[in-house]
């Protein structure tokens, strides 16, 4: 209870101080189980949870409670040929350009020669191929398939950044 002045009534402003911090917390937890748990405790992809951030889809590969299940193909830190300061759509178009809706298994890949496969960024398909006992994806190529699976996705490390070249 808080009093004004001498000759007035006390009133009770504590509802004031009982707002939420706006500000979130200040580290956001993921789910360890999820992609993106994972990355972040993995030191390699600190890169690609930039990109992540940037893109504002940090949550689309948390949620491991969704009906779907993606498949990334990202290098690691030191394979970076990108600049890393881009703005949020680039962002965006790089990480959905990495990113399958499906959860495909390096050994399914490897069963055929060759596969189209839409990525989440719309008009991009990624061309898989396997030759001389390798698969490439795009012009690059995986160098550790199924390096890390998860409730709600599978990671490929592949040589270099897939970027789309119009």
């Amino acid at each position: 209870m808080t009093n004004i002045g001498p000759y007035s009534e006390p009133q009770n402003f504590t509802h004031m101080f009982d707002i939420p911090d706006i500000r979130g917390t200040k580290y956001k937890i993921y789910n360890s189980d999820s992609l993106m748990g994972i990355l972040y405790t993995i030191p390699e992809f600190s890169k690609f949870i930039y990109l992540v951030k940037r893109a504002n889809l940090d949550t689309l590969l948390d949620d491991i409670e969704q009906c779907f299940s993606y498949t990334l193909f990202i290098p690691t830190d030191d394979k970076y040929n990108i600049d890393i300061n881009i703005d949020i759509c680039d962002a965006r178009e790089l990480v959905l350009s990495c990113m399958l809706n499906n959860k495909i298994t390096y050994e399914l890949l490897y069963g055929y020669t060759s596969g189209i496969y839409p990525t989440r960024f719309n008009p991009n398909k990624l061309l898989i191929t396997r030759n001389d006992n390798k698969l490439h994806v795009g012009e690059t190529y995986i160098t550790h398939p199924n390096a890390i699976v998860c409730k709600n996705g599978i990671i490929h490390v592949v040589d270099e950044f897939i970027v789309f070249r119009m």
